[in-house]
């Protein structure tokens, strides 16, 4: 009786063999294939990471050169703006001086029209009024090839700078 009921065991357990092995062989089948995507799709992903990589870290090196230089760009204008008010300041001051000396010389007959010219406007200041002037036109001429050059320039900048230095005596 022991061997019959062994013996059933062994043809149950060979017919659960039988029928569990295709599926075994089966799911082993599928495994390798999962696995062999696994890798292609981690080939892939390491790719994309590397290239992120990159493209992330030229565009960080990049960012702070743009943000510095158009720092630079904007101090450098406050600077030429601050400039410019100091000079009409100075140019106001000169100008009242001047029209305060014309209404003189209009009152004054000519020799004594000249004798307060000369009194007030000594060489000295005169040559200070045309240095200041000189001065004035050669900050002017390299604002405007500062502004007009491409890698500072931008829409009308150049003829709202040059109104920026023009007299107000106009």
């Amino acid at each position: 009786h022991k061997v019959t009921l062994a013996e059933s065991m062994d043809k149950s357990q060979t017919a659960q063999t039988d029928r569990l092995l295709p599926e075994f062989v089966e799911l082993a089948k599928k495994g390798e294939a999962s696995k062999a995507r696994l890798a292609k799709l981690s080939a892939g992903l390491e790719r994309h990471a590397t290239r992120a990589a990159v493209i992330l870290k030229v565009f960080q090196e990049r960012l702070p050169q743009m943000t510095r230089a158009e720092e630079q760009y904007h101090n450098e204008l406050h600077a030429l703006r601050e400039q410019t008010r100091r000079w009409n300041q100075a140019a106001m001051v000169i100008n009242t001086k001047v029209e305060s000396l014309q209404l003189q010389a209009q009152s004054l007959n000519g020799n004594e029209a000249e004798s307060a010219l000369e009194h007030v406007l000594t060489p000295e200041n005169k040559a200070a009024v045309y240095e200041l002037l000189d001065g004035m036109r050669v900050m002017l001429r390299e604002t405007q090839e500062f502004v007009t050059e491409p890698s500072y320039s931008y829409a009308g900048a150049s003829g709202n700078l040059s109104a920026t230095f023009e007299s107000p005596r106009k």
